[in-house]
């Protein structure tokens, strides 16, 4: 509650810029939302600069992020840009279990196909960077003319989580804040 009227009565001011950390930790799930929410709607009418360590309410709210490193900045950048840059290209499949060995040895023979993993009740077929939309169309035309019934298939999409690791691995570094 007092998270609450904290940024209630800030807001009142209507504030070009609001600086504000980790708005929705002790939050339960409404109280989150809410603020998010109220995050949000702000865009276009202020600055909000946002820290958190809840990487999905970052993704949800933010335009752009910058991730530090120990103080140092490793990567300034929009979202849609990390997302895009560091997706990995992959699709899964939901496939009948009786048919599920068969259709990945089908998959793996694809050239652009890089590597097949089962997934609970799916198989995680990851694409030869810049081969995801060949891999696509071909699979699914491939695996129907050999009888394989696919009740699903759909791109797999990176998160923010995903993404930052990705990040600190190319600087070889652990234990950083966004």
């Amino acid at each position: 509650m007092q998270q609450r009227l904290g940024i209630a009565a800030v807001l009142l001011t209507e504030p070009e810029l609001l600086i504000l950390d980790e708005p929705v930790s002790a939050l339960d799930p409404e109280g989150r939302r809410k603020i998010l929410e109220i995050i949000n709607s702000l865009k276009g009418r202020a600055t909000v600069f946002f820290s958190s360590h809840i990487l999905v309410d970052v993704e949800r709210v933010c335009d752009y992020v910058t991730i530090i490193d120990q103080g140092r900045k490793l990567l300034e950048i929009s979202i849609e840009q990390l997302l895009n840059r560091y997706a990995m290209e992959q699709y899964l499949v939901t496939i009948r279990p009786e048919q599920r060995q068969v259709a990945a040895a089908l998959i793996r023979k694809n050239k652009s196909v890089r590597e097949v993993t089962p997934q609970h009740d799916q198989l995680l077929i990851i694409s030869i960077p810049g081969k995801a939309v060949a891999m696509a169309e071909e699979l699914l035309p491939l695996l129907i003319r050999q009888g394989i019934v696919v009740t699903e298939f759909m791109q797999n999409r990176t998160d923010l989580e995903e993404a930052f690791f990705k990040v600190l691995e190319e600087n070889h570094r652990g234990g950083s804040n966004i």
